[in-house]
């Protein structure tokens, strides 16, 4: 119990001066910014160890005089009280020193394993600590209770709330994966550059000089940012370009569009030599950390290794540095550089992403095919916004402008001059900028539905393009809608039917190609697969609700345009019209009066001009017939008879028009001559004709012609008058006959004369 014993040295040492005792927690700190050589090294590490040796000694000497004050059999006195209280908090304080010590420990081992500038003394070192970490791991759980829990030292130590574990080989080799993967990357873009250089010994004359931006801004990736070359342990090769656009090496992504356009993208035997020499280089690396390993910290295996062992953590790691390389390649290729991809035109990224997701099975070795199908994925997420942020914004500017609007002077539309000016012959500009929209994203979309098994998915890629293909097509049909409205009002019936028909239908065209099957139901406990196949079956549902709305457009704006030619026909006879006395004449016309013409030169060439449907030609034509009947009704426009004939002759002009028009298809031609709604106005003419008790017959009048025998079977036509719904009310549109009544005047003047 005196000081001079063990356990009051312990006690003495403990509450010495706090520079003295805090000597080797400084060394070890200062070590991390600057680390010394490596003769100070290995004395900081004796000291390091002999403190925790100390640390541990004096633990169990202070826990034994703590037990000992407290047992009851031994006598008790105020002096032997403050004596055990005193040992637990030297106790406590000492053990709180312990883990401080090693927590320091852990954080310099993680920085030295990621350290930027790697080499051989700093990788020793760190396993040399590591050693020293995983002893004093084992002698404090050998010397610690198991029912103490966590031992909390303080807040700033957060991460030492439970028992320190031992470092094993799965952590070292994951912590050395996360720094080598940007190496790695540096080095798998040169591989793939060599790998394709051996086609390029013939230059493209298709070629433009975003081909040679492209390459640049690849080939920059092969220095790191920091100016750093590559691990000497790697002797990989990886050749720079000279900066001469007119090299060879200059046509990269030319071949390969004109591969694409061929489909042949297989990789030649010398470029899978580069890639299996990387991936050797990278296997030996792993097997040098392993060896490394057993020689100075064979604590971080759990038992003694094997040759099976040792292959088996040379896979797991070559695996984890895969993983890595997969997950940080998407960085390196868009941000990591001084001329990144991403400050590229989206153009350039999306032809690099589609070529990725081309490469075969036999173009490279595993490891690095599924890194780059992963990179091929991971690209999708940019490119889809990136590409979709621009035509959408093109395409809404292009809905505000004007229908004819000029987009050759326009430096946002330049590079869109040639695609604009094939679809101006079929569609509008506007309707060409979103069939580019929903074409874009369908095709996205295919590419991340190659099969029904949700694992083997990217539907976290899938669903952000889903969305964004559902909100283009609810845009497009409203813009649809109102510019038909919009065009119709404006009597447009070019644009019109280039918006209704050719846009519409075009876009319809590209929506068929989407490919969106019902994939397997997940497993239950996978809930993030769970959610995002539920989220992908309410997108697709949304999609194909948008796209039914978006086959009906086109039917409402048929009906749009019914109403507008109806009310477009009256307001052009109400101004063409002849006067109401011009019906009362009796002079007969030889041919149709000009209005007709006119008539049907403002309303219905337009449209026989812009479409070739004859359904619509009928309707449109019935239209301006009916719109023509209701006019001379609510006019109530007296006719005499020869006003009635003139009028038959103005509906037969209808028909002379339709012949003679060079507009009008010519297998189109007979069918609109002889359509049902020019026999009603024929009907209408005759009924004008007859007299109001007349009966009028279903039948046509006796024929004295010997009829054909052949036209036996044929039932007669109907005439004219059969065709006039509510044939009364236009009797009452006779004139009043004039002739008889100037003629009864005489007969009772010359009467009264006689007397």
């Amino acid at each position: 119990g005196k000081l001079g014993q063990p356990e009051g040295a312990a006690a003495n040492l403990l509450h010495a001066n706090p520079r003295q005792r805090s000597m080797i927690f400084t060394k070890l700190f200062l070590f991390l910014l600057l680390p010394p050589p490596k003769k100070e090294f290995e004395e900081l590490l004796n000291q390091s160890r002999r403190c925790f040796d100390l640390s541990c000694q004096y633990q169990v000497r202070l826990l034994r005089l703590t037990a000992t004050s407290a047992d009851k059999n031994f006598e008790r006195s105020p002096y032997k009280i403050l004596q055990c209280r005193k040992a637990r908090i030297v106790r406590a304080n000492l053990k709180r020193r312990h883990f401080q010590l090693i927590f320091i420990v852990q954080h310099m081992i993680r920085l030295m394993l990621g350290s930027a500038h790697q080499t051989d003394v700093i990788l020793d070192g760190a396993l040399l600590l590591c050693a020293l970490h995983n002893d004093t791991t084992v002698q404090l759980g050998q010397s610690a209770p198991q029912n103490e829990g966590a031992a909390v030292c303080s807040n700033t130590f957060a991460g030492l709330q439970s028992q320190p574990r031992r470092i094993d080989v799965g952590a070292i080799l994951q912590t050395l994966s996360k720094r080598r993967s940007e190496q790695c990357c540096l080095a798998l873009i040169g591989c793939l550059l060599a790998t394709c250089r051996m086609e390029m010994s013939i230059p493209s004359a298709d070629s433009d000089t975003s081909s040679v931006e492209i390459l640049r801004a690849l080939t920059s990736h092969l220095q790191s940012p920091l100016g750093r070359s590559a691990s000497p342990s790697r002797n990989v090769a990886t050749t720079i370009p000279p900066s001469d656009t007119e090299d060879p090496s200059g046509k990269f992504f030319d071949n390969l569009a004109i591969e694409m356009q061929q489909g042949h993208t297989g990789i030649e035997s010398e470029g899978n030599l580069l890639l299996e020499r990387l991936i050797g280089d990278e296997e030996n690396f792993q097997a040098g950390i392993l060896i490394k390993c057993l020689k100075l910290c064979p604590s971080v295996f759990d038992k003694q290794s094997s040759k099976e062992d040792m292959v088996k953590w040379i896979n797991r790691g070559t695996r984890n540095l895969w993983t890595q390389v997969g997950s940080t390649l998407e960085h390196v290729v868009l941000w990591w550089s001084s001329a990144p991809l991403a400050c590229q035109p989206p153009s350039h990224t999306k032809y690099l992403r589609d070529w990725l997701l081309m490469v075969q099975p036999d173009d490279a070795p595993e490891p690095i095919l599924s890194t780059l199908r992963g990179l091929g994925e991971t690209l999708t997420m940019y490119v889809t916004t990136t590409t979709w942020d621009k035509q959408f914004r093109l395409a809404l500017v292009s809905t505000t402008l004007p229908i004819d609007y000029s987009y050759e002077n326009s430096p946002e539309f330049l590079p869109l001059n040639a695609a604009i000016a094939a679809h101006r012959a079929t569609g509008s500009v506007a309707g060409s900028l979103w069939c580019d929209v929903l074409s874009t994203l369908t095709n996205f979309s295919n590419s991340c539905d190659q099969g029904t098994i949700p694992n083997e998915l990217p539907l976290v890629e899938q669903i952000p393009i889903l969305h964004r293909l559902d909100h283009s097509i609810h845009t497009m049909r409203l813009w649809a809608a109102e510019k038909a409205k919009a065009l119709c009002a404006d009597w447009n019936m070019k644009m019109f039917f280039r918006v209704v028909h050719r846009d519409v239908g075009a876009c319809l065209e590209h929506l068929r190609d989407l490919r969106v099957p019902q994939l397997v139901p997940p497993d239950p406990l996978e809930v993030h697969i769970q959610v995002c196949v539920s989220l992908r079956a309410k997108l697709v549902s949304e999609i194909k609700i948008n796209i039914e709305k978006l086959k009906q457009t086109a039917a409402q704006c048929i009906v749009v345009l019914s109403s507008v030619c109806s009310t477009t026909s009256l307001a052009t006879l109400s101004l063409c019209f002849p006067q109401v006395k011009v019906w009362q004449t009796e002079v007969l016309q030889e041919k149709a009066s000009d209005y007709v013409a006119h008539f049907l030169d403002e309303i219905y060439l337009p449209i026989v001009e812009a479409t070739k449907d004859i359904e619509i030609l009928g309707l449109t034509l019935k239209i301006i017939c009916e719109a023509w009947l209701d006019h001379i009704y609510t006019k109530r426009v007296k006719f005499s008879k020869c006003g009635a004939l003139n009028l038959l002759k103005d509906f037969d002009g209808v028909a002379e028009w339709i012949r003679a028009s060079t507009s009008v298809p010519v297998e189109h031609v007979e069918t609109l001559a002889k359509h049902e709604v020019l026999r009603m106005c024929e009907g209408v003419g005759r009924i004008l004709l007859r007299k109001p008790e007349e009966v009028i017959s279903m039948l046509p009048g006796p024929q004295y012609i010997k009829p054909d025998p052949e036209e036996m079977d044929e039932k007669p036509p109907l005439p004219p008058e059969m065709f006039v719904p509510n044939q009364i009310r236009w009797l009452e549109l006779r004139a009043k006959n004039r002739r008889a009544l100037n003629y009864f005047l005489c007969i009772c003047g010359s009467g009264t004369e006689s007397y």
